[in-house]
């Protein structure tokens, strides 16, 4: 995820105060983000229950997720290097 900070300018210099909260704006972001995203697997997990396929989870994490309004991507591929060995 890519970092956006949204400083505002005072005088046209950014202040060390105005840094700390645009950093501070940007944690509170994170942790709704997050609080989100836990809440949504809570969710899942209360209405399905255990036992399912990854695959079924999945599918309705991304529904929910979307429906929050947050942008889902799923299945990135990630580069592994194990042991000198990449895995793709």
């Amino acid at each position: 995820m890519a970092v956006r900070w949204n400083l505002k300018k005072k005088n046209n210099l950014f202040t060390a105060e105005i840094a700390e909260d645009a950093e501070m704006n940007q944690e509170e972001r994170l942790n709704k983000i997050t609080e989100t995203i836990i809440g949504v697997a809570i969710n899942i997990h209360r209405t399905l229950g255990p036992g399912l396929l990854e695959s079924a989870y999945e599918a309705c994490m991304v529904y929910d997720l979307i429906q929050s309004g947050l942008k889902v991507e799923q299945q990135k591929p990630l580069p592994v290097v194990y042991r000198e060995v990449k895995l793709e």
